[in-house]
């Protein structure tokens, strides 16, 4: 061992260079080695892999005069092995990234979007690789993604923006196109939007929670398009959305609705908009039973002890509920 630590030492002193490039080397090696054994090697040889390569290049650099003291192998130790982790991490994820990244070109240039589905369909790292893909390729994926179940709305979030103009309002405006994927090329430009078909869109907001959220912002823009009474059920329930959408926009659904619209017919919560509300006993309090008005939507009471009175109802009408420039406190 005495020699050994010498012949380095010496080694140290007289080619200073290359006894760096030798320590790098074993340090690169070592993570490239955990690299690939990794994937092919389980349990305790693994282990010793893993903490035993780093001892290599830690004795290199440990070597010194008079020989190689318990205290400074162990600080050489603890450093090589921090050293050969986070390269060992990061050749691991690039490579992955590289992988993932060359696949997804090839079985995309290849037109073999199907394949693509299935390996790359839930695999977030390998969508940067759309960027790379020729406008032509994107333009034929993103027409393989109008038919419903392909990808996920990540997928979509990161496809429509490198789309080109034309393609996007085409598709768009493709009737049966997959509503998830027409979502997020409506959220790109909803003024492409051409003629009123607009169905597709409050259909997915009913369980869709982007799709709510989208729909709302664009409220404006949407209900001066919509006719009557092909979206009859769409304008009462923008109108008595007090919780949900401004006062304006609520007037504005509120006038597409003729005066004979049974919406005019009908009481609604001035807290909630709706027109679920009950009559009868409220139950007991304070030692006295209660009977009113309680909508089932909100919870909103308006009630009486009984023999002491009448409860007064709080309903209003629909021009009464549009007037009010957000929800009653």
């Amino acid at each position: 061992m005495e020699a050994l630590n010498q012949s380095i030492c010496a080694f140290r002193q007289g080619s200073p260079l290359l006894y760096v490039a030798c320590l790098l080397a074993l340090v690169v090696l070592g993570a490239a080695i955990l690299y690939f054994a990794d994937k092919k090697i389980d349990g305790t040889p693994l282990g010793i892999l893993m903490f035993g390569l780093p001892a290599i290049p830690a004795y290199l650099l440990a070597a010194g005069e008079p020989g190689i003291t318990p205290m400074r192998f162990i600080l050489c130790y603890i450093g090589t092995v921090a050293v050969v982790f986070a390269l060992n991490y990061v050749m691991l994820k690039s490579l992955k990234d590289f992988r993932f990244s060359g696949g997804f070109v090839r079985l995309a240039e290849q037109g073999d979007f199907a394949a693509l589905e299935q390996r790359y369909g839930r695999d977030n790292p390998s969508w940067q690789a759309l960027s790379k893909l020729k406008p032509q390729t994107l333009n034929n994926l993103a027409r393989y993604c109008t038919a419903e179940g392909r990808f996920n709305e990540d997928f979509f979030t990161a496809l429509v923006p490198l789309l080109d103009t034309k393609t996007a309002k085409e598709l768009l405006n493709t009737r049966g196109c997959n509503p998830m994927f027409r979502l997020y090329l409506f959220k790109r430009d909803p003024a492409s939007l051409v003629g009123d078909d607009f169905q597709w869109l409050f259909d997915y907001a009913e369980k869709s929670m982007s799709a709510s959220a989208i729909l709302r912002q664009n409220l404006a823009g949407i209900v001066p398009k919509l006719s009557y009474p092909a979206y009859a059920e769409q304008l009462r329930k923008v109108a008595a959305d007090v919780r949900n959408v401004d006062q304006p926009i609520r007037k504005a659904a509120c006038k597409k609705l003729p005066s004979t619209d049974k919406a005019f017919q009908l009481r609604y919560c001035p807290y909630c908009g709706s027109t679920r509300i009950v009559e009868g006993p409220l139950g007991l309090r304070m030692d006295m039973y209660i009977s009113g008005y309680r909508c089932q939507d909100c919870g909103h009471e308006s009630g009486a002890p009984e023999m002491y009175g009448e409860a007064a109802p709080f309903d209003v009408t629909l021009s009464q509920l549009v007037d009010q420039t957000g929800p009653q406190q």
